[in-house]
């Protein structure tokens, strides 16, 4: 079941990333888009030029939508992300073929030589470079990174990334789903809490009124008659 709080404050957050992005930018980007950068910077950490310069979507991506480098205890790491946002159907999971398609494009093009010829211009670019760093062990690992701010995928299509890390030793994988996102972006008040407490003013003539303060609302009122 989809959190309808977290959701709300990521949609605001992504509307602004687009609103900002667009305004600077000669060609538009879109939620989609704007999601995935947005994860970039605020999980990665990652700058705008880094980010912007990640991005790989775009149609014949073979399933990789972001291609980075950072370090991992001691290590470069190549992060290859299939990212997936949810507008409108949060409660549903991420696609067993979709983490097969990110699982076949890493096989084919990263790890192995099989012919770019049919990429699109910024992925034909990187792959050369990525063979080559890998080679010369300038790249130490790769992390396939399922991201959405929906539901994880099911038991097969984890088992499907388990089985690709173990033939393969450099390989390791994250999933990134909706409650994993709750650290990032969901207040200090959208948690569960253990105890809530709830002052009470008196409003003459209209009775008793409660107040609750939350990080993100500026107050929640209500009132009831004076006893």
């Amino acid at each position: 079941m989809p959190n309808p709080r977290l959701q709300s404050i990521l949609a605001s957050k992504v509307a602004e990333y687009v609103k900002e992005a667009n305004s600077t930018r000669t060609t538009a980007i879109d939620a989609s888009r704007g999601y995935t950068e947005l994860m970039l910077e605020e999980i990665w950490h990652l700058d705008r030029y880094t980010v912007e310069d990640s991005i790989v979507d775009g149609g014949q991506e073979k399933g990789m939508d972001a291609l980075f480098e950072d370090e991992l205890e001691s290590d470069n790491v190549l992060y290859v992300v299939q990212s997936l946002y949810r507008v409108e159907r949060p409660d549903r999971g991420f696609e067993e073929t979709k983490i097969i398609k990110l699982i076949t494009g890493v096989s084919e093009y990263i790890l192995n030589d099989y012919p770019i010829d049919n990429l699109n211009p910024r992925l034909k670019a990187k792959i050369p470079q990525i063979r080559a760093s890998l080679a010369a062990n300038k790249i130490q690992r790769v992390c396939l990174v399922a991201l959405t701010n929906g539901q994880p995928p099911s038991e097969s299509g984890v088992r499907e990334l388990e089985s690709f890390a173990k033939v393969n030793p450099e390989v390791f994988y994250q999933v990134l789903s909706e409650s994993d996102l709750q650290w990032v972006f969901q207040p200090d008040s959208a948690a569960v809490p253990q105890t809530v407490q709830v002052s009470t003013v008196v409003d003459p003539g209209a009775g008793t009124r409660p107040y609750l303060s939350l990080d993100d609302i500026n107050t929640a009122q209500g009132k009831h008659p004076s006893p």
